[in-house]
């Protein structure tokens, strides 16, 4: 069978076809860039950490509760409308059954008087509620946390009987990351063994301040 020699015509079809496909990779290699840059924004914005806090080494004399005489206390501050600690509950959920009754533990929650009380009983307090011996109170405009030195959401502090600074910092890896941390680690080391090589590591949550999802841009309140 004879091939037919190519027209006139034909040279045009093949231009306009390669053209299309240029374009069409060309729009294909934009994309994967969009895609690409912004994994990156979701990554550097999961790994970046709140502010440093200034956490005082030793139990403060005007705290709002006194330590427990027997066993190390672990206090967690929580913004009840972060979706970054919901991770962290449940990874104070796994401390608390690892350590049982020899730690004692309070989780304070941002509260907003303006707000009323269903803006601070969101389902990270009820999530809270459901962990045995876990004493729960509410924190109006972060003023403990402050005292504290603290300004992200779930950054657990512990101190020992005696009321040293045996921890701070966060339970979890990454913003809303769930899974075995260092944090973790470390306080179930300090309770159960009575050492641990990690005294600090970064938190990972929004600002603990009633309108933090609105305007998180890093600075203490």
């Amino acid at each position: 069978m004879r091939r037919r020699a190519p027209s006139a015509s034909d040279s045009p079809r093949r231009a306009g076809a390669a053209h299309s496909a240029g374009v069409l990779w060309l729009v294909g290699l934009a994309m994967l860039t969009i895609v690409g840059a912004g994994f990156g924004v979701m990554w550097r914005y999961e790994r970046a950490p709140g502010p440093a806090a200034s956490v005082p080494p030793r139990w403060p004399a005007n705290a709002p509760f006194a330590l427990a005489q027997d066993r190390p206390t672990l206090i967690l501050f929580a913004h009840p409308h972060c979706p970054c600690t919901r991770a962290t509950i449940g990874e104070l959920d796994h401390i608390v059954a690892r350590c049982r009754e020899r730690l004692h533990t309070v989780v304070y929650f941002l509260a907003d008087p303006r707000r009323g009380d269903a803006w601070t009983r969101t389902d990270l307090w009820t999530s809270v509620a459901r962990i045995p011996g876990v004493e729960i109170r509410t924190d109006p405009g972060a003023a403990i946390a402050a005292s504290f030195g603290v300004w992200t959401s779930g950054h657990a502090l512990l101190y020992a009987a005696d009321g040293r600074l045996l921890f701070d910092g966060g339970i979890t890896d990454a913003r809303g990351h769930a899974g075995d941390n260092v944090g973790e680690e470390s306080i179930g080391s300090w309770v159960l063994d009575g050492a641990s090589k990690c005294v600090s590591t970064p938190v990972y949550g929004c600002l603990l301040r009633s309108n933090s999802l609105d305007d998180d841009d890093g600075d203490p309140p």
